[in-house]
């Protein structure tokens, strides 16, 4: 069974740019073709609130050179069905083999705006990701930039690609696009802790 394990990361909503993001250790000899699948959400920590929605996954796919596509899907509770947000994955370093990467998406984050660093992965089992990125909108008042400065997430995720089943169980789904009204439970990886640092 694949898993994925996105595990480290932050979102900084700032008006403040890439600087403020850790740089994290990346995988060497990352191989995109053997990432490449489909990630069920199994834990996140301190999630960004998108990560709160059911039943969130990805879908990674390889793309011409070493672009990496990055599909998010999940339920929205708000909204009371699935959503979509498709971006891609390109190097920091084309020359380089590691898996550091500026993660694009039209109309939300511009170029180098996002980083997505994927720090290990044996491809079957986990990946640990460090996602950093800042507010793109630098219309908003003084007030309200002071306030989003607090909204620092770090998340982690454990992703499996076999795990639909879990995900219809723990979710109370007899079908993907079904979903019980009640807030779901806290997500945990069999009392295994993420670390931050």
């Amino acid at each position: 069974m694949k898993f994925l394990m996105l595990a480290l990361g932050g979102l900084l909503i700032t008006l403040q740019g890439l600087s403020n993001c850790p740089d994290r250790n990346a995988k060497d000899n990352f191989d995109g073709s053997a990432f490449s699948g489909t990630w069920y959400v199994v834990r996140a920590v301190r999630p960004p609130p998108r990560m709160q929605s059911r039943c969130t996954h990805v879908v990674v796919t390889q793309r011409r050179g070493d672009d990496l596509g990055l599909s998010t899907r999940f339920y929205s509770n708000v909204i009371s069905q699935y959503s979509t947000f498709s971006g891609v994955l390109q190097r920091v370093e084309p020359s380089s083999q590691n898996a550091k990467f500026i993660y694009t998406r039209p109309g939300l984050y511009s170029e180098e705006s996002a980083r997505y660093t994927i720090m290990d992965t044996d491809y079957t089992n986990y990946a640990v990701v460090s996602f950093c990125a800042s507010s793109k909108r630098s219309a908003l008042p003084k007030k309200h930039r002071e306030e989003v400065t607090m909204y620092l997430f770090s998340w982690g995720i454990l992703f499996s690609a076999g795990l639909l089943a879990y995900c219809l169980g723990r979710h109370q789904l007899s079908t993907a696009g079904q979903v019980s009204h009640h807030s779901p439970a806290p997500h945990t990886i069999s009392g295994q802790a993420l670390s931050l640092s």
